[in-house]
């Protein structure tokens, strides 16, 4: 269920190299959610650039973020 009643998550999967399923993780912040971008490091900590528009992106209803998630899921942090 989304965390915000009309609202889009930004859903991320994390599997293994046999595509094996780990876990889901989802970024709501209300309004739509979109993923831009997406790296991890050597600790497997990721980075996920989340873009969230909650009215018309023309009139600047927008803001994007970096969402640090550990290598198990959880949401560390947001910059």
């Amino acid at each position: 269920l989304c965390r915000y009643p009309r609202s889009r998550p930004a859903r991320l999967l994390k599997y293994d190299a046999d595509l094996s399923y780990y876990w889901q993780a989802e970024y709501d912040r209300g309004g739509r959610n979109y993923l831009r971008g997406l790296t991890t490091d050597a600790r497997g900590v990721i980075f996920a650039t989340i873009e969230t528009v909650s009215g018309d992106i023309r009139d600047g209803s927008y803001r994007t973020v970096t969402a640090l998630y550990s290598p198990e899921g959880r949401l560390e942090e947001e910059r």
